[in-house]
């Protein structure tokens, strides 16, 4: 039976996307949410894929990505002495 890939593992969106498909027709897909960013391949294990067997501790809700924090800025390089 196939997976169904239809719901991100991450956050619980229906955005995922395939980005690419392995050389070998078939062999695995690589999907990415546009809703969390996150990224995993078709092969992985369940859970890792399946939102079910996800582990709660890295789930996250699409609501609280707007009040996530920005990246910080990379500081300027320092000047050799």
């Amino acid at each position: 039976m196939a997976k169904d890939f239809s719901v991100c593992p991450r956050c619980g969106s229906h955005t995922l996307k395939i980005v690419f498909k392995s050389p070998v027709k078939g062999a695995w897909e690589v999907y990415n949410c546009t809703t969390c960013g996150f990224t995993f391949r078709s092969s992985e294990p369940d859970y890792m894929t399946d939102p079910e067997k996800f582990d709660p501790t890295f789930k996250i809700k699409p609501e609280d990505l707007q009040k996530a924090p920005m990246m910080p800025a990379i500081p300027p390089l320092r000047k050799r002495q």
